[in-house]
C-alpha cells in the first residue's frame, strides 16, 4: 500500500473458492481517491478481469448487491 493525503494505491491478491472446480486467485491494483483522507471513489484494475467476472458469476446475490445501501448502514458507525 502507498498513500498520500488524496490517494491510496493498494496491490491486492484475492483468493476465493466456491468448490474445488470454482476457484480464483487474482491480482489487482485499487486506487482510492478523495480529499482529506475521506476516500469517495475507487478504481480497480484486475490483471485478468474476465477470470474475476467468471468466478463472481457463481454468486448472483453478490452481483445484485446494492453497495450504496450497505455503505449507508455503516455510516452511523463511522460518524459515532
Amino acid at each position: 500500500v502507498c498513500a498520500s493525503d488524496d490517494h491510496v494505491i493498494e496491490v491486492l491478491r484475492e483468493v476465493g473458492e466456491k468448490t474445488a472446480t470454482s476457484s480464483t486467485t487474482s491480482r489487482s491494483i485499487c486506487i482510492y481517491s478523495g480529499p482529506d483522507g475521506r476516500y469517495t471513489s475507487v478504481q480497480t484494475f484486475d490483471r485478468d478481469r474476465e477470470a474475476v467476472r467468471e468466478f463472481w458469476s457463481h454468486f448472483p446475490d453478490v452481483l445484485a448487491l446494492d453497495v450504496r445501501s450497505v455503505i449507508a448502514e455503516m455510516l452511523p458507525m463511522v460518524a459515532g
